[in-house]
């Protein structure tokens, strides 16, 4: 029985660990997604960094497809060869960006390459210059261009919400048959202590006294 009910603790730990991970995940999947829409849309830096989604994977590897790619806000004449350079057409959107390595800067005229080392030239004035590439984070823009959706998003929220439930019910189902199986409590032999044993209620011994003789009496005989 012991065995048994140690199998069934078991099992529910790890049940209500797996609850807690997805419940986190789901929520920290929920909230990045709705926080850059939030960020893009209000054109907000976050530790003085803009996020974009990279789209393309004309710079991989080290710009891979979906990365989100961490730009620093400077100036085209603070940069220089070697920097990676987020911009966007002038006829564009600020949404459609796009990176390339600085090879060369000559004057108002500045040459992009891509991975496969194909060079572009453009002017100032083709480009609105946002900054500069620091940093990424591996593919989490696949999730936000997928929660961008209002289908996926809804399925996406339905498939978590119906998985924590079903592992919560596991876990209910679990706690009770656990409850059920632990062995009932068996009484407590009673405590003695020492003082205990060697208290024992004596009766005080009366001893009566021998009548007294009258001196003379005693004497006489």
């Amino acid at each position: 029985m012991k065995k048994n009910n140690g199998k069934a603790g078991a099992v529910l730990t790890a049940v209500n660990i797996v609850v807690i991970v997805i419940c986190i995940a789901a929520t920290l999947l929920l909230l990045f997604p709705t926080a850059y829409q939030w960020i893009s849309r209000e054109n907000q830096p976050i530790f003085g960094r803009y996020l974009y989604v990279n789209t393309n994977s004309s710079m991989a590897p080290v710009m891979e497809e979906n990365d989100i790619i961490a730009v620093e806000p400077m100036e085209l004449e603070k940069m220089a060869v070697g920097d990676f350079l987020c911009y966007y057409p002038v006829d564009e959107e600020e949404d459609g960006v796009q990176f390339g390595k600085i090879v060369a800067i000559d004057g108002d005229t500045l040459s992009l390459s891509d991975k496969a080392g194909h060079s572009v030239d453009m002017t100032v004035g083709e480009i609105i210059v946002v900054g500069k590439a620091t940093d990424k984070i591996l593919f989490l823009g696949q999730a936000v261009q997928f929660l961008k959706d209002d289908g996926n998003r809804l399925l996406f929220y339905t498939s978590v919400a119906a998985g924590v439930v079903i592992l919560l019910s596991v876990t209910i189902i679990l706690h009770i048959k656990f409850k059920r199986e632990q062995p009932a409590e068996e009484p407590q032999p009673a405590a003695y202590s020492l003082d205990d044993l060697v208290e024992v209620e004596q009766e005080p011994i009366e001893f009566e006294k021998a009548p007294k003789k009258d001196e003379e009496e005693f004497m006489i005989k």
